[in-house]
Order: C-alpha cells, then structure tokens, then sequence
C-alpha cells in the first residue's frame, strides 16, 4: 500500500480553501444572521410545504374517504413555519439553550468521572480541568453566546489559512 502526498498544485485546493475562509468568516462575525436566514428559509420551507398538503388533499377529496391526516400534517406545518419565519429569536434562543445544557451536562459528567478517580492518579488534574472548562463554556453558551458557530468559524477559517499558506509555499510549479 502506497501513500500519496497531495500537492497544492491544483487550483481547486486554492478555491477550496478560499470557500472555507469565506464560510468560516461568515459563521464568525455574521453567526446571528445565519441562523436567522436559515430560520427564515426553514419557515419558508415548512409553509410551502403546509400550503401543498392542504391543497393536494382539497384537489384529491373525492377519492380519499375523509383521511384528514393531510390537512392536519399541512396545519403542523404552517404552525411551525409562523414560528420558525416570526420567531427567529426563540429559535436562536432555543439552539444555545440545547447546545448550551448539552456542553454543561457533558461537563458535569466529567466532573463526576474526575471526582470518581483516585487524587494521585494523573488523569486526574486534566479530567477535572477539561470537565470544569467545559461547565464554563456550557454555562457561557447559554447565558450569552453563540459559541459553537463561532468556534467552529475559527478552526475553518484556521485551516483554510494553513491551506492558503501550504499552497503558496509548497506548490509544485
């Protein structure tokens, strides 16, 4: 079994790497209005999609024995586009909240893990560091912020400038 070394002498590595840095930017310094955009093209979606069952269940009506789970499913769906589309800001809230809870539990049961261990053992000091950072960028992404797009928008943009560099430097002409 060979392994091949990829060079940075195609052009797609470049534009690839120009697209992350874009993205990365994006979820960085614009992270609240993507979420509401594609809060926005969610209810869009989902009040299509409701109009659509409600007006294939009135055309088809004669040949359907009153299945009324059609019209039903198109009322769930126009319901939840009204929230998705009028509350974008409930639905923001409600995504640091479950990311949010999520970090912080994982972080508790870390903590407990850590206390669970023997003080001597030397897993122990950096179990009880990570599960206290995690507690503390639990706590953080439910009280104020945005931290996963964020950080995730770093390490894209960290990579697409690692690749940017790799290609400058060691293309092969």
């Amino acid at each position: 079994m060979e392994i091949k070394v990829k060079t940075y002498s195609e052009q797609s590595s470049l534009i690839s790497a120009i697209f992350f840095f874009i993205i990365g930017g994006i979820l960085f310094w614009y992270n609240d209005e993507l979420i509401s955009t594609l809060s926005m093209i969610i209810g869009i979606i989902l009040a299509v999609s409701g109009i659509i069952e409600i007006v294939v269940y009135a055309v088809n009506k004669k040949k359907q024995v009153d299945y009324l789970a059609p019209v039903i499913r198109g009322i769930i769906f126009i319901a939840l586009s009204i929230l998705f589309i009028f509350g974008r800001d409930i639905i923001k809230q409600a995504i640091r909240f479950v990311v949010g809870a999520w970090i912080l539990f994982s972080g508790v049961n870390r903590l407990i893990q850590a206390l669970a261990i023997s003080r001597r053992s030397n897993k122990y000091l950096p179990l009880l560091i990570v599960a206290l950072i995690l507690i503390a960028i639990g706590v953080y992404s439910i009280v104020y912020g945005d931290v996963i797009l964020t950080t995730t928008g770093i390490i894209m943009m960290i990579y697409a400038g690692l690749d940017i560099v790799g290609y400058i430097f060691f293309k092969k002409d």
